[in-house]
Formats: structure tokens, sequence, C-alpha cells
């Protein structure tokens, strides 16, 4: 038994879909409440002014907010209207009566939730220490707590951004233009943190060397962190803080507030600095970059999980077993269950061509046999199909490629930087017409590549290009070396496994419902080797082998004749 389900995810759709779960639940008969909690910069009336430290505008602090300073009258009657007239509570729902009542709605929303049985939120609220439920996790009780956490995959890497950060001499330099004429106090401040990024400069003094435009770059990586980054960061971030605490009407207190934001992080950081940590320091022209790597999530994940009764960790790709078991705390006490995909398996082929390579040198030479078996795969049934790519430049080559040489193709591509309504747009394209050949072209692990529902003929097929390798990068690669000493295994921690997860979530958008047919085609020669068949799942393993755009065809086309012939 459990006192309270806490349903974490890290997309607003995860989070209506479990709202909606909870809200079917109740119909049948389970009178349990539940509440989607909204962030709070999402939530407030005053966005725009958010947390500004301005002196007429309101603030997310208790004195200056005239909604936090509502009377205990005004909260009772928002939570009593609330829990007399719903069982389900939404952004909407929270954010009108809030209104009604005037009182702060994220506040609202939390103290509801100690009335709910679900709570339904981002990770951040368990595994991120600056934004946890304090009410739930900071305090010893008897309760019992269950989390269900969805898109497990996505949690070791949301893990590594929350307990990253950097700070730079730009960033220093642009709020001392900013801030202009300082109080005497804050220089000693500003002395502190210009004194970090001197010593900083010095580490890298062995690495550094002239550019052929006449700048200079450098770098410093070490396991431990420097004396002088933990006392220069915290004392100058304490002399900014305090003095902002007491000098908010002041005319240079936006500029500071903004420094000290910036800083906090990096000094919660500093805090929790451990083994799994790195300290990295890059010089690039005249800027200085401090970073601070979260290379292993482990062990912070094993003590947010500790918050909880038990743990559910589930996710369609969460593969290999052991590599999640491993980075997500939960070592050999963990249970891992694997179940079949509900869905029919002959509904899906997935076929592979193992004759080419999408190796970063090869990827110029090779365009033209991906266009080829790109036109094999739509040449078996006319539909929507999405065509997933390594990279942008690969995108562009291919797409520009196909549509030259099938230019009565209707053709669509994702551009980078796409906001909310130009995604609404690109999907809205993928609309229920067998009659027409569309396809999208979409970059591997990107917008179009995971959380997109598209059941039915709007989506028919997959066309994946490579093996979601995250491109090489010096992060990738420290954390390749740190596995590497950790277990031996550092390429496919930090390269193999995540691409991998990533062709499978693309993959996983064909088959949505049980009616859903459709086609997966993957293209490169390491699907032929073990390593990736022992990483397919079992529901692929039917899976076909081509070795040209021609046997390709001949798979797909025997495909849709068997559906056909199946309807008859």
């Amino acid at each position: 038994s459990a006192d309270k389900i806490f349903y974490l995810t890290a997309k607003t759709s995860g989070k209506k879909e479990a709202f909606g779960a909870c809200a079917r639940l109740y119909a049948s008969g389970t009178r349990l409440r539940s509440i989607m909690i909204t962030a709070k910069e999402q939530i407030c009336p005053w966005q725009e002014r958010f947390r500004l430290p301005t002196r007429t505008g309101p603030v997310c602090v208790r004195g200056e907010c005239p909604l936090l300073e509502a009377g205990a009258e005004k909260w009772r009657g928002a939570l009593h209207e609330l829990l007399a007239g719903y069982h389900g509570f939404d952004k909407k729902t929270i954010r009108q009566t809030a209104a009604k009542w005037g009182v702060c709605p994220y506040e609202l929303s939390l103290d509801l939730s100690e009335f709910c049985d679900a709570v339904i939120c981002d990770y951040n609220y368990v595994f991120d220490k600056n934004v946890r439920f304090e009410r739930y996790f900071d305090k010893k009780t008897s309760e019992k707590y269950v989390f269900l956490i969805d898109e497990a995959h996505n949690l070791p890497d949301r893990i590594r951004q929350t307990y990253s950060g950097q700070i730079s001499l730009e960033g220093l330099m642009a709020f001392r233009e900013e801030a202009q004429e300082l109080p005497a106090e804050l220089e000693n401040g500003m002395s502190e943190l210009l004194g970090v990024f001197t010593a900083a400069m010095d580490l890298c003094a062995d690495s550094v060397h002239e550019t052929g435009e006449g700048g200079r770059t450098g770098f410093w990586m070490s396991r431990e962190m420097p004396v002088f980054l933990s006392d220069g960061v915290c004392n100058g971030y304490k002399i900014f803080s305090e003095w902002l605490r007491k000098n908010r009407g002041a005319a240079c207190a936006p500029a500071v507030w903004r420094l000290v934001e910036a800083y906090r992080r990096f000094a919660d950081l500093i805090q929790l600095y451990h083994t799994g940590f790195m300290t990295y320091v890059e010089i690039l022209g005249d800027n200085v970059i401090i970073r601070l790597y979260c290379l292993d999530p482990t062990s912070i994940a094993r003590e947010s999980l500790s918050m909880a009764h038990a743990s559910v960790l589930f996710s369609a790709t969460l593969t290999p077993a052991d590599y999640f078991k491993d980075i997500l705390g939960g070592g050999e006490g963990a249970v891992s269950v694997s179940l079949p995909s509900p869905f029919p398996q002959d509904n899906l082929c997935v076929a592979a061509v193992t004759t080419i390579s999408t190796r970063y040198e090869d990827r110029t030479k090779s365009a033209d046999r991906i266009v080829s078996c790109i036109a094999a795969t739509v040449s078996g049934k006319r539909g929507n199909y999405i065509v997933y790519l390594p990279s942008y430049a690969y995108l562009e080559l291919v797409s520009g490629r196909f549509a030259k040489k099938y230019p009565k193709v209707t053709v669509t591509v994702q551009k980078q930087d796409m906001n909310a309504a130009q995604r609404d747009e690109f999907l809205g394209l993928f609309v229920e017409n067998e009659q027409q050949l569309h396809i999208g072209f979409c970059v591997l692990g990107g917008l179009f590549a995971e959380g997109i529902d598209l059941p039915g003929s709007r989506l028919i097929g997959s066309i994946i290009v490579g093996t979601g390798l995250p491109g090489l990068s010096n992060e990738g690669n420290i954390l390749r070396d740190y596995y590497q000493m950790k277990n031996e295994d550092g390429f496919n921690y930090a390269y193999t496994y995540p691409g991998m997860n990533r062709v499978l979530q693309a993959a996983g958008r064909v088959i949505r419902t049980e009616k859903d047919k459709g086609i997966v085609v993957l293209l490169d020669d390491r699907y032929a080797t073990p390593l990736y068949r022992d990483m397919m799942p079992p529901h692929w393993s039917h899976i076909k082998f081509a070795d040209s755009a021609a046997s390709l065809a001949d798979i797909v086309r025997r495909f849709w004749a068997s559906k056909e012939e199946a309807q008859k």
C-alpha cells in the first residue's frame, strides 16, 4: 500500500496522459484525487515579471507579492472550493480559482497536493535538490511514497544536466558593464570572482596555443576541484547575495540579481561535488569558461529514489537493462521486467540494409544510396513517412538530393530552433491520407524523434539513418574516459547505449495502436553486428536484412501485400 503516488515525467504531454488516466480510474470507481503540478514561472499570472527584483513590479518573495500575502480566509476558501468541486486539478482549474480568490496559483497547487493521492509532476520535484518538494522529502515522515517514473531512459541525461553548470569571464564582464557604478562592498565580490578566472587561466598555461585567426585556446581538466574555485566562488556569491537581500530597490539590483542567479546554481554544485564530477576549464580567445560536469548520476539517483517506499521506472526503450540498472542506482537489488509489445508483431515490418556506412567520413558518398533506400521503402505504399538522420548537415544533404531526384513527392524538412507553433504546423502536415506520398525529414534524437503521437495512417514508416550515436564531443569523450576507468565499457556507456535508445524511440513512432501497420527501416552496416543485434527488442526478432535498395523494396512490397491480403 502507498499513501501517495508521485508520477514523474519529463514532458507536458506525459503529464497530460497521466492526468487523463487518473480521470478514467476515477470514473471507473477508484476514488482518487489527482493534481498536475505546473512550474512556478508557467503558472504565475505575472510571468513577464516573474521574480524580477524591480522597485515597482511584483516579485516572488513573501512581503512583496500580494498573492502570497493573501489572508488565511482566502487560502481556505480557494482550497475548499477546489476540493468540493473537483477530483482532478490541472493548470486551468487551479489558475482560475486562484485568480478568483486572489492567491498565488503555484502555492495553492502545492497546498492542494497534500489532499491528493496522485501528484503528477516533472522529474525536478524529486531529483533536483533546489526544486524538490520540501514538504514531502525534507522531513522525516511515516508516509509511504511510490514513484512512477515515465520515459526513464531520459533520466540519466536529465540528472547530468541538472547537476552540471558553468560560469564564464565573458558573463562576469557583461554584468560589470550592465551594472556600471558598483557600491564599494560589491567591488570586493568582483575581486573574488575575477581572481577565480585568473587562477583558472594559470591552470591552462601549459596547453595554451595560438589559433590561425590570432586568437588562443587552451584547456585543463581534473576529477578534483581546485580550492581556489570553491573558496572564490562561494565568497564572491555570498557578498553579492547578502547585498541584494538588503538593497533590492537599488538601481543595479536587477543586474546583481541576474549574477546571483547564475552563481547560485554553480555554488550549489560546488557543495555537491564528489567523485562522479569533473572540473573543466577552457580558454577561448579572451573568454575563460569553467564547467562542472556531473559524469555519473548513480549516487544522485540512488539518494533521490531512497525517498520512496518503492520506485517503478518504465520506458519502451530501457535497453540494455543492465546499463540502466547500473546508471540509475538500482544495482543488483533492482528487479527488471521486460514485457512483450502489446501490439501484433505481424503489423510491424522491420528491415535493415547492412551494406551502407553512415559514419561521418562516409556520409557524402553514401547519400545517394540513402536516397535509393528511402525511395525503395516508400515504393510499397503511399502515406506518411519520416526519415531520421544523425545531423542537420546530413539531413540537408539527403533531403536535397531526394527532392531533386523525386520532385513530385511532397517533402517537409525539420528546421533548427523551431518554436511551438512551427512544431505544431510540422506535425499538422501528417494527415490521414493514404493517397498522398509525404516524407518528413527529421533529426534523430530531436523534436520529432520521441514524444509525438501519429496513429493510424498519419505515420506508416520510419527510416532511421545511422545508429543514433551522439556526436563526438569533449563532454562525450570525458564521459567515455570516466566509464572506461569505472567499468571498462566507456564507449558504450557514452555513445552506443544512448544512441540505440534514440533509434528505438524513433522506431516507436510507427505503431501506436493495435490496429496500426507500418515499417521501420534501419540503414547502417553496424546493425548486422552482435552488439546491435543483442540490443534489439524481442518484437524485432523477425527482422529482415537487405543488401541493396532492390532487395529492400521487395521486402516492403511483400509486407504490404500480405496486409492487403489479410484484409480481404
